[in-house]
């Protein structure tokens, strides 16, 4: 397993719709920690020249939502930091599948926001379409030829 870590700090601003009394209906900002951690297969990575993912392309979509207002950008009712790391991890997953032809396929993705001091929310995404090994394996597993080769064996 490899575990590749980009992190920044970025500003935004939102405000929630929350139906209770809560300062944070009004419009505020939030100077966000952000963590992105990806897993990768090691053997993946190795077969790709040692390439797992461009720090670059992971900045540009963080930074993509640096110094904007959240309800702006995204029109969500309630741009909170748990939509948001889902939303980026979303994207990062989707900018490595687009760009498998360059980058290893990644096990997972978390994403890591802290929104003040002592408040974090980890969102993880896992890959459920992984081309690696380990889907070689599982789908050897499954097939009636392994299985019945499986059993020869035992008898």
């Amino acid at each position: 397993m490899l575990i590749v870590k980009k992190k920044k700090t970025i500003a935004v601003s939102h405000k929630l719709d929350l139906p209770y009394e809560s300062d944070c209906n009004n419009l505020h900002g939030h100077n966000l920690d952000i963590v992105v951690e990806m897993n990768f297969d090691f053997q993946d990575v190795e077969r790709n020249d040692y390439m797992s993912v461009d720090f670059k392309f992971v900045s540009e979509i963080i930074d993509s939502y640096d110094h904007k207002d959240l309800n702006d950008l995204t029109g969500w009712r309630n741009p909170t930091a748990e939509y948001l790391a889902e939303r980026i991890a979303k994207e990062i997953l989707e900018m490595i599948k687009v760009n498998h032809e360059v980058f290893s396929d990644a096990l997972m993705v978390k994403v890591s926001i802290q929104e003040s001091p002592g408040n974090i929310i980890i969102y993880e995404l896992e890959n459920r379409s992984f081309r690696g090994l380990r889907n070689i394996h599982t789908r050897e597993l499954e097939t009636d030829e392994y299985i019945g080769k499986e059993k020869q064996n035992e008898n």
